[in-house]
């Protein structure tokens, strides 16, 4: 648009009858600085095993924490009934849970960490080629385990952790 023709439009009386509330209102609208999105929650999802090797026969317990690291109370929004989803994976293939994946329910649910606190969620392992539930049953062999948090605000994976099975 040439200026002398931005010039008449702007002039113009029924230009500013539409354009000042519009600009007024955006104004308003953004305040004095622009906004920015909302950091995502503080949280960290870590993973541990005791004992690190499993005999024939023994049981092993892998724990997965998801701290709150941040002062304030945090509420994660997941898009289904899985929250904190563990895995144990031989060679690159998941062997916990059967299958490879999970079966959620698409269903929105909500999980509290309180501030400086934390929620933990555990697998028992056993070595062994049978175990009941809910106790998973790991033939020999060298296992990595991890989980995964599939929050809307923070999608997260703890770290792999190996263990092996004799």
């Amino acid at each position: 648009m040439s200026s002398r023709l931005l010039e008449i439009v702007m002039s113009s009386s029924s230009f500013r009858l539409i354009a000042f509330p519009l600009l007024t209102g955006s104004i308003i609208a953004c305040g004095d600085t622009p906004s920015a999105p909302s950091p995502a929650p503080a949280v960290r999802l870590l993973a541990q095993i005791s004992p690190s090797t499993i005999a024939a026969g023994e049981t092993a317990t892998i724990t997965f924490r998801l701290e709150n690291v941040s002062s304030n109370d945090v509420e994660l929004t997941f898009p289904s009934s899985c929250q904190i989803s563990p895995y144990i994976s031989l060679r690159g293939t998941v062997t916990y849970p059967s299958g490879g994946g999970w079966v959620c329910l698409t269903v929105i649910t909500k999980l509290a960490v309180p501030a400086g606190g934390s929620v933990t969620r555990e697998v028992l392992v056993r070595a062994a080629d049978a175990a009941e539930y809910p106790v998973v049953a790991l033939a020999p062999g060298d296992y990595v385990a991890y989980a995964k948090l599939d929050a809307s605000s923070s999608p997260l994976a703890s770290p792999m952790i190996p263990f092996k099975v004799r």
